[in-house]
């Protein structure tokens, strides 16, 4: 199939039909790089009711952070006062920190800005601090950590919705360009090209009716071998 690019508004209206895993699964099956490894949810309050369904999905904007000590890499221009500021309504703001500082890079007045201008949620490869905050708005945030200090004077921004290549201190890399489709739930987070929304979404409907199937036959007592072998066509191993 020829991809082809969607409205984002169409896209999520598409995508929110599934969950993390199963995006991630079409889109494995299709050999597009797609997981952002080691970021989990945070955000609402794990004691909450909302805390399990919470789902965001919306187009990145994309925030890559250096260390301050980084003299080679950009800086942003006079035009962009603060990345928050500039995130448009319905995205998801997706950062890049560096790991190897320990500082947060997002907190509570961040969050509280984004869910002012129509932000869905935040997605951070690195820490993030304030949660009760967070909490208190209702806000979705994802993370690889948490700290207690602020990004000032430990890190700087140095772009703002350019590309960030986000998993490659586990040998996962995946880019995610400013517009890409990205989902987030309990489960964690993908990433979905705009113009394979369509295409991905046809494979997971298809990995989604395959797996309600197994999980029937499970559920009445066959084996998981038998149940894989006629639904998902994986071949029993003979002697």
């Amino acid at each position: 199939m020829s991809a082809t690019a969607i409205s984002t508004a169409r896209a999520a209206s598409l995508l929110r039909e599934f969950g993390s895993c199963e995006l991630a699964d079409a889109l494995t099956k299709l050999s597009i790089p797609a997981h952002i490894p080691n970021v989990v949810l945070r955000s609402p309050d794990p004691s909450s009711s909302s805390f399990s369904s919470t789902r965001i999905c919306g187009p990145a904007h994309t925030v890559e952070f250096v260390p301050a000590t980084d003299t080679v890499s950009p800086r942003l221009p006079s035009s962009i006062p603060h990345h928050v500021d500039v995130a448009p309504k319905d995205s998801v703001i997706v950062i890049k920190a560096p790991l190897t500082t320990p500082n947060a890079v997002w907190g509570g007045l961040m969050s509280a800005r984004a869910s002012q201008l129509g932000c869905v949620g935040v997605v951070v490869e690195g820490r993030i601090r304030d949660l009760r905050e967070h909490w208190g708005l209702n806000f979705p945030v994802f993370s690889s950590g948490t700290s207690t200090l602020g990004a000032s004077p430990y890190v700087r921004v140095t772009s703002v919705g350019e590309p960030i290549t986000l998993g490659t201190e586990c040998g996962w890399p995946v880019v995610v360009r400013n517009g890409d489709m990205i989902v987030a739930d309990i489960d964690g987070v993908v990433r979905v090209p705009l113009d394979r929304v369509e295409e991905v979404v046809q494979v997971a409907q298809k990995g989604v009716e395959t797996d309600a199937k197994c999980m029937k036959d499970l559920l009445n007592g066959r084996s998981i071998v038998d149940a894989f072998a006629e639904h998902r066509g994986k071949k029993k191993a003979t002697s």
